[in-house]
Protein backbone atom coordinates (compact mmCIF):
# COMPACT_ATOMS: atom_id res chain seq x y z
CA UNK A 1 0.00 0.00 0.00
CA UNK A 2 0.76 3.59 -0.68
CA UNK A 3 0.78 6.69 -3.27
CA UNK A 4 -0.41 3.77 -6.15
CA UNK A 5 -3.24 3.13 -3.92
CA UNK A 6 -4.72 6.44 -3.47
CA UNK A 7 -3.15 8.26 -0.93
CA UNK A 8 -1.00 11.02 -0.92
CA UNK A 9 1.80 9.46 1.32
CA UNK A 10 3.24 7.00 3.42
CA UNK A 11 2.84 8.63 6.19
CA UNK A 12 -1.42 9.68 5.47
CA UNK A 13 -1.87 5.69 4.56
CA UNK A 14 0.00 5.34 7.82
CA UNK A 15 -1.92 8.00 9.73
CA UNK A 16 -5.56 6.19 8.34
CA UNK A 17 -4.31 2.65 9.33
CA UNK A 18 -3.59 3.41 12.59
CA UNK A 19 -6.74 5.48 13.47
CA UNK A 20 -8.21 2.53 11.87
CA UNK A 21 -6.83 0.21 14.07
CA UNK A 22 -7.34 1.88 17.41
CA UNK A 23 -10.99 2.39 16.61
CA UNK A 24 -11.38 -1.21 16.07
CA UNK A 25 -9.42 -2.19 19.29
CA UNK A 26 -11.73 0.36 20.97
CA UNK A 27 -14.86 -1.39 19.83
CA UNK A 28 -14.01 -5.27 20.38
CA UNK A 29 -14.70 -5.93 23.97
CA UNK A 30 -11.26 -6.52 25.87
CA UNK A 31 -12.45 -10.16 26.91
CA UNK A 32 -12.98 -10.75 23.42
CA UNK A 33 -10.17 -12.84 21.05
CA UNK A 34 -10.23 -10.44 18.05
CA UNK A 35 -8.07 -8.07 20.97
CA UNK A 36 -5.48 -11.18 19.63
CA UNK A 37 -6.26 -10.54 16.37
CA UNK A 38 -5.40 -7.01 16.47
CA UNK A 39 -1.61 -8.42 17.46
CA UNK A 40 -1.33 -10.68 15.19
CA UNK A 41 -2.15 -8.23 12.23
CA UNK A 42 0.44 -5.19 14.09
CA UNK A 43 3.10 -7.99 14.08
CA UNK A 44 2.56 -8.98 10.34
CA UNK A 45 3.13 -5.34 9.30
CA UNK A 46 6.16 -5.34 11.52
CA UNK A 47 7.91 -7.80 9.75
CA UNK A 48 6.72 -5.22 6.64
CA UNK A 49 9.54 -3.47 4.65
CA UNK A 50 8.79 -0.18 5.78
CA UNK A 51 6.62 -0.78 8.96
CA UNK A 52 9.02 -1.89 10.77
CA UNK A 53 8.97 -0.66 14.33
CA UNK A 54 5.14 0.90 13.54
CA UNK A 55 6.27 4.29 12.89
CA UNK A 56 3.66 6.84 14.25
CA UNK A 57 1.46 4.24 16.07
CA UNK A 58 3.18 5.98 19.28
CA UNK A 59 2.35 9.31 18.06
CA UNK A 60 -1.60 8.82 17.27
CA UNK A 61 -2.23 6.62 20.44
CA UNK A 62 -0.79 9.59 22.88
CA UNK A 63 -2.95 11.48 20.81
CA UNK A 64 -5.99 9.19 21.44
CA UNK A 65 -4.94 8.86 25.23
CA UNK A 66 -6.55 13.37 25.36
CA UNK A 67 -9.97 11.64 24.97
CA UNK A 68 -9.69 9.12 28.32
CA UNK A 69 -13.14 9.34 29.47
CA UNK A 70 -11.89 8.84 33.18
CA UNK A 71 -9.56 12.44 32.96
CA UNK A 72 -10.81 14.52 35.33
CA UNK A 73 -10.56 18.08 32.70
CA UNK A 74 -10.05 21.12 34.57
CA UNK A 75 -12.25 23.05 32.10
CA UNK A 76 -14.82 20.51 32.95
CA UNK A 77 -17.06 19.16 30.73
CA UNK A 78 -16.14 16.10 28.90
CA UNK A 79 -14.82 16.25 25.14
CA UNK A 80 -16.86 15.31 22.22
CA UNK A 81 -14.93 12.69 20.86
CA UNK A 82 -14.01 11.26 24.56
CA UNK A 83 -13.76 7.41 24.49
CA UNK A 84 -17.37 5.66 26.36
CA UNK A 85 -15.74 4.02 29.84
CA UNK A 86 -16.37 0.35 28.22
CA UNK A 87 -14.42 1.62 24.37
CA UNK A 88 -11.32 3.03 27.20
CA UNK A 89 -11.25 -0.26 28.36
CA UNK A 90 -10.74 -1.92 25.47
CA UNK A 91 -8.52 0.78 23.76
CA UNK A 92 -6.06 0.39 26.68
CA UNK A 93 -6.37 -3.54 27.00
CA UNK A 94 -4.90 -2.76 23.37
CA UNK A 95 -2.51 -1.15 24.33
CA UNK A 96 -1.05 -3.17 27.00
CA UNK A 97 -0.71 -6.29 24.40
CA UNK A 98 0.97 -4.29 22.05
CA UNK A 99 3.98 -3.27 24.50
CA UNK A 100 3.41 -7.28 26.04
CA UNK A 101 4.00 -8.13 22.34
CA UNK A 102 7.17 -5.57 22.27
CA UNK A 103 5.86 -4.03 19.78
CA UNK A 104 5.84 -0.15 21.00
CA UNK A 105 7.31 0.54 24.19
CA UNK A 106 4.88 3.26 25.78
CA UNK A 107 5.22 2.66 29.35
CA UNK A 108 4.07 5.88 29.99
CA UNK A 109 0.78 5.09 29.74
CA UNK A 110 0.90 2.14 31.80
CA UNK A 111 2.41 4.80 34.41
CA UNK A 112 -0.28 7.53 34.09
CA UNK A 113 -3.45 4.23 34.06
CA UNK A 114 -1.98 2.33 37.30
CA UNK A 115 -1.30 5.91 39.14
CA UNK A 116 -4.84 7.02 38.43
CA UNK A 117 -6.23 3.74 39.85
CA UNK A 118 -3.94 3.09 42.30
CA UNK A 119 -2.18 6.12 43.81
CA UNK A 120 -4.83 8.75 44.29
CA UNK A 121 -7.71 8.92 46.62
CA UNK A 122 -10.43 6.01 45.27
CA UNK A 123 -13.13 7.33 47.69
CA UNK A 124 -13.54 10.48 45.51
CA UNK A 125 -12.63 9.40 42.07
CA UNK A 126 -14.51 9.48 39.45
CA UNK A 127 -15.11 6.76 37.22
CA UNK A 128 -13.14 4.53 39.80
CA UNK A 129 -13.78 1.32 38.67
CA UNK A 130 -13.62 1.71 35.10
CA UNK A 131 -9.98 3.25 36.24
CA UNK A 132 -9.46 -0.18 38.60
CA UNK A 133 -10.59 -2.12 35.00
CA UNK A 134 -8.09 -0.31 33.37
CA UNK A 135 -4.90 -0.74 35.30
CA UNK A 136 -6.14 -4.20 35.76
CA UNK A 137 -5.73 -5.04 32.02
CA UNK A 138 -1.76 -3.24 32.02
CA UNK A 139 -0.88 -5.96 34.63
CA UNK A 140 -2.77 -8.73 33.22
CA UNK A 141 -1.16 -8.57 29.72
CA UNK A 142 1.56 -6.22 30.25
CA UNK A 143 2.54 -7.26 34.06
CA UNK A 144 5.49 -8.89 33.09
CA UNK A 145 7.44 -6.58 30.74
CA UNK A 146 6.02 -3.67 33.42
CA UNK A 147 8.09 -5.70 36.08
CA UNK A 148 11.26 -5.94 33.98
CA UNK A 149 11.19 -2.11 33.63
CA UNK A 150 10.77 -1.86 37.25
CA UNK A 151 13.63 -4.37 37.97
CA UNK A 152 16.01 -1.78 35.70
CA UNK A 153 17.28 1.61 36.09
CA UNK A 154 15.71 3.39 33.40
CA UNK A 155 17.22 6.89 32.21
CA UNK A 156 14.47 9.41 33.02
CA UNK A 157 14.83 13.17 31.73
CA UNK A 158 12.74 16.36 33.41
CA UNK A 159 9.65 15.50 31.48
CA UNK A 160 9.12 11.47 32.12
CA UNK A 161 9.98 12.39 35.84
CA UNK A 162 7.28 15.26 36.09
CA UNK A 163 5.28 13.06 33.68
CA UNK A 164 5.55 10.03 35.50
CA UNK A 165 5.58 11.35 38.83
CA UNK A 166 3.92 9.30 42.10
CA UNK A 167 0.06 9.99 42.87
CA UNK A 168 -0.88 11.46 46.10
CA UNK A 169 -0.79 8.35 48.04
CA UNK A 170 2.49 6.85 46.79
CA UNK A 171 4.92 8.86 48.88
CA UNK A 172 8.32 7.11 46.36
CA UNK A 173 10.38 7.52 43.46
CA UNK A 174 8.75 8.04 39.61
CA UNK A 175 8.86 6.11 37.17
CA UNK A 176 8.88 2.52 37.27
CA UNK A 177 10.59 0.35 39.96
CA UNK A 178 10.38 -2.12 42.85
CA UNK A 179 9.13 0.39 45.59
CA UNK A 180 6.02 1.41 43.14
CA UNK A 181 5.12 -2.28 41.85
CA UNK A 182 5.15 -3.47 45.17
CA UNK A 183 2.50 -0.61 45.98
CA UNK A 184 0.44 -1.31 43.07
CA UNK A 185 0.32 -5.00 44.15
CA UNK A 186 -0.76 -3.96 47.79
CA UNK A 187 -3.16 -1.60 46.88
CA UNK A 188 -4.99 -3.89 44.30
CA UNK A 189 -5.16 -6.22 47.04
CA UNK A 190 -6.62 -3.44 49.61
CA UNK A 191 -9.48 -2.49 46.11
CA UNK A 192 -11.04 -5.44 45.43
CA UNK A 193 -13.62 -5.05 48.34
CA UNK A 194 -14.29 -1.59 47.45
CA UNK A 195 -14.91 -1.91 43.61
CA UNK A 196 -18.23 -3.09 42.37
CA UNK A 197 -18.71 -7.22 41.77
CA UNK A 198 -18.00 -6.64 38.06
CA UNK A 199 -14.18 -5.75 38.49
CA UNK A 200 -13.73 -8.41 40.92
CA UNK A 201 -12.53 -10.97 38.01
CA UNK A 202 -10.22 -8.42 36.73
CA UNK A 203 -8.37 -7.55 39.91
CA UNK A 204 -8.33 -11.49 40.16
CA UNK A 205 -6.71 -11.49 37.19
CA UNK A 206 -4.29 -9.30 37.77
CA UNK A 207 -3.05 -10.42 40.98
CA UNK A 208 -2.61 -13.55 39.14
CA UNK A 209 -0.82 -12.31 36.72
CA UNK A 210 1.53 -10.46 39.16
CA UNK A 211 2.02 -13.87 40.93
CA UNK A 212 3.61 -15.15 37.63
CA UNK A 213 5.73 -12.44 36.59
CA UNK A 214 7.51 -12.40 39.84
CA UNK A 215 7.43 -16.23 39.43
CA UNK A 216 8.71 -16.23 35.66
CA UNK A 217 11.42 -13.48 37.06
CA UNK A 218 12.46 -15.58 39.72
CA UNK A 219 12.30 -12.89 42.21
CA UNK A 220 11.58 -13.09 45.64
CA UNK A 221 7.65 -12.09 46.49
CA UNK A 222 7.20 -8.30 47.12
Amino acid sequence: LGPQDGYGSIDALRYCLWLTIIDVAAHIPYTDPGQSLLIQILETLDLTSGWEGLPGLGQQMREDWNHDPTFNRVWGSPHPHDYTLDQWINVSSFAARVQSASLVTWINFAVWQLRAALEENWVVAENADTKVAVACEWIVHSGQRILQLCLQEREMGETALRSEGPGILFAGLPGTNLERWGFWTRRLKELRGQVCEAVHMSVDQALEAIRSAEAKLSGPAI
